[in-house]
């Protein structure tokens, strides 16, 4: 049982982090696929296929529920032909992933960007079709099925702004995990007003948040907080000039939403600091779990009994897919 606030939230750094089995999983999945794939889909000769999202940017927690690959489309085969049909481009690389042996009787969807796989316990692997259009600055257009046409963006670059950020930012990284442990809990009350916080966009958030560094993990999510507060209500333009304004999915009556849970947020957390001050650390921790959900430490669990518990998380998901060989 964690005694103090600090080290209960050294302790939720290691609860939410991915274990090296579900790492194994993932490099087997991707392994697969774009070692294979090559064999149905004419990808560019020079820069055929790379990882994006959540888990390349270091920033995925546990459980790895998904894993996305950008495969890097030849242009001169599929540019101009399916320009103005995106679903058909779509379709023909769904049916393409159903050519792979451990996958042909694997669920698939077309989502707005991507062929969703849906595999065992809820694991997920997004394909991302894409064109390489200017090399040296790493852009690239992807589907928008939606929209019926391309669009640009830089999944490499947004890695690079992470990494960068966590250097100039200490332990930002870890921080933004709980956050994303936050969001998976927040999310859940979000269900009535009808939308989720996306994890790109807490992401770029919690950049403009937390610019002042910290001394220990709870201080940087104070910071965060404090900060994002206000930010929720504004536009929040792309920090590398590409996606736009990555909160605009959310309408203005859903931004104020989520600005009042934040308020809510940062008046429970000057209890929660009134507590530490005086010595309570018990109720500072329950309040603190409260925030964040679990596996934030229970202040009557130990370690054991946390991870017990997070293992038990672990195989709630829902089956998706018929193929289990990389969902096990």
């Amino acid at each position: 049982m964690a005694k103090t606030v600090s080290a209960a939230f050294e302790e939720f750094k290691t609860l939410i982090e991915p274990s090296p089995e579900e790492r194994k999983k993932i490099i087997t999945r991707h392994e697969y696929i774009r070692n294979n794939i090559s064999e149905f889909i004419t990808l560019d000769k020079n820069n055929s296929s790379f990882l994006s999202g959540s888990y390349i940017r270091s920033t995925q927690i546990t459980p790895v529920n998904d894993v996305d690959i950008v495969l890097v489309l030849d242009k001169d085969t599929y540019y101009d032909k399916y320009k103005t049909e995106i679903v058909k481009l779509l379709e023909h690389i769904k049916r393409m992933l159903k050519k792979l042996g451990n996958y042909q009787t694997t669920e698939m969807r077309k989502q707005t960007h991507s062929i969703g796989m849906l595999l065992r316990h809820g694991a997920k692997v997004d394909i991302v079709p894409a064109f390489l259009k200017n090399s040296e600055e790493n852009i690239y257009e992807i589907l928008d099925k939606d929209k019926n046409c391309y669009i640009e963006t830089a999944p490499q670059n947004h890695k690079e702004l992470i990494s960068n950020y966590n250097k100039e930012i200490n332990n930002f990284i870890p921080v933004v995990k709980m956050l994303k442990n936050w969001k998976n809990t927040i999310n859940n009350q979000l269900i009535n007003d009808k939308f989720k916080i996306k994890s790109f966009h807490l992401e770029l958030l919690a950049i403009n948040a937390i610019n002042n560094s910290f001394s220990g993990y709870r201080d940087g999510i104070i910071q965060f907080f404090q900060n994002a507060e206000q930010l929720t209500l504004k536009k929040l333009e792309d920090p590398l000039g590409i996606s736009g304004d990555i909160s605009s999915y959310l309408s203005s009556e859903q931004k104020k939403t989520l600005n009042e849970k934040i308020e809510a947020i940062n008046e429970k957390i000057n209890k929660l600091r009134d507590y530490e001050s005086k010595g309570e650390h018990q109720k500072a921790i329950s309040g603190w779990r409260q925030i964040l959900g679990h596996p934030f430490p229970d202040k009557e669990k130990s370690t054991s009994q946390n991870n017990q518990t997070q293992e038990k998380r672990e195989t709630k998901h829902p089956k998706h897919g018929k193929n289990y060989i990389f969902g096990k």
